[in-house]
Parts: structure tokens; sequence; C-alpha cells
């Protein structure tokens, strides 16, 4: 299962950034010469990675299905945390798109080319699948 991506593809961030240790010292230094607009987001925004300990979610596909009773479901969120509130904390909801405020597509297929759009707190589409007994 893929981990959960808050930011694009390439992005990495510790709690450590804004502290005032060796390694945030050095972290920040790195950003500065070499990504210098992560950096500059990273510092105005120290609230950016949102602890989460709810449900979560994955990528699914509708292949090799046959065998389960299923519903597709397509409902409208606030932000991903409101379409994971309806489930329990060890649930793993199956996702087959997610659709931003600006008609982006996201799917198993273009996983990783970045949301393009707060996936916290904007609108978006969900199509999920609801398994039945």
């Amino acid at each position: 299962m893929k981990p959960f991506k808050f930011f694009q593809k390439d992005t990495q961030a510790t709690e450590s950034f804004n502290a005032d240790t060796p390694e945030g010292y050095y972290g920040r230094r790195r950003l500065y010469h070499t990504q210098r607009d992560l950096y500059e987001r990273l510092r105005e925004n120290e609230d950016e990675i949102v602890p989460y300990n709810g449900a979560s979610w994955m990528w699914c596909r509708l292949e090799n299905l046959d065998q389960y009773n299923y519903d597709i479901v397509l409902d409208y969120y606030y932000g991903i945390h409101s379409f994971l509130n309806q489930f329990p904390a060890w649930y793993i909801a199956s996702v087959l798109t997610i659709t931003g405020p600006n008609g982006f597509v996201h799917n198993i297929d273009n996983d990783g080319v970045g949301w393009g759009f707060d996936i916290l707190s904007d609108e978006i589409r969900i199509q999920w699948i609801r398994f039945r007994e």
C-alpha cells in the first residue's frame, strides 16, 4: 500500500524543519540553496503537516472485484479528512478517483503528479467502493 501523500512527489519535510537543532539548520540551508520555493513554503506554513489518526485510504481498480458485492459511491467532501471521518479509525477506504476544484481527475494511473489544490480543505469529489456483505 502506498503511503498517503500530502505533498507532491519529491517533497520531504520533517517536524524539525523549524527546530533550533543542527538537523533543522542544515535542512533549512540545503533547501534554501536547492529548492527555494519549497523552502519559502515550509517557512511560511509551519503547520502544513497535519497529523491524522483516523481511517486511511488507498487507490484501487475495479479489476478482479467480481467475487465481491459492492457499490460505487460518488460524493462531495471538504477535504480528505471529512471523507475519512465517516469510517472507523482502523478502516482503509478503497478510492477510485479524486477530483479537485480544478477538474483534474486523480486515480491510480496518475498518482504522483501533484494535487494542484489543497487536499485537506478544498471541495473534492471522491468516487469510492462500498463493500457489502
